[in-house]
């Protein structure tokens, strides 16, 4: 006969814990939904900084934020070249160039010559922008600053 002590704890409680266990480790591990690279995916701007009157930090700059420390980022943003639209892929840009990933040398120059525009948001300023210029400041570095900033 197996005979069980009781902890005070009820059943429901150490379920609760459990779920809440599994739900940290998944989300560790990276196992969690795509809901940052489905943003980046679809990305309306380009955006960094605060934005807007208030200065809030956009939905893509926290999905960008959240993706970069995901362990199998570079592999993220590496599809988001091929998958997403044009400011998705300026953050997939900027990610690989954070990170110091080789895939960023290897596809710098076709975005270096492309005149497409794309929309950058930078505080209250909405403006239309050629991709080339965004990727110059990428490798500039100038929104290096920015990344390092907290978020609002």
């Amino acid at each position: 006969m197996i005979a069980f002590c009781h902890t005070g704890i009820s059943v429901k409680f150490r379920s609760v814990l459990f779920c809440l266990a599994v739900l940290h480790i998944t989300t560790a591990f990276g196992l969690s939904s795509n809901e940052d690279w489905n943003t980046l995916k679809g990305a309306q701007w380009f955006a960094f900084g605060g934005i807007g009157v208030a200065g809030t930090t956009s939905k893509e700059e926290m999905a960008f934020r959240s993706l970069l420390h995901e362990p199998n980022a570079v592999a993220k943003l590496k599809s988001l070249l091929s998958e997403a639209n044009l400011a998705g892929q300026c953050y997939a840009l900027l990610g690989l160039h954070v990170l110091h990933d080789q895939a960023y040398q290897e596809n710098i120059a076709r975005y270096k010559s492309n005149d497409a525009c794309v929309k950058t948001v930078g505080g209250c300023m909405i403006t239309e922008q050629p991709v080339s210029s965004v990727v110059s400041n990428i490798a500039a570095g100038r929104y290096d600053s920015v990344l390092n900033a907290p978020i609002h």
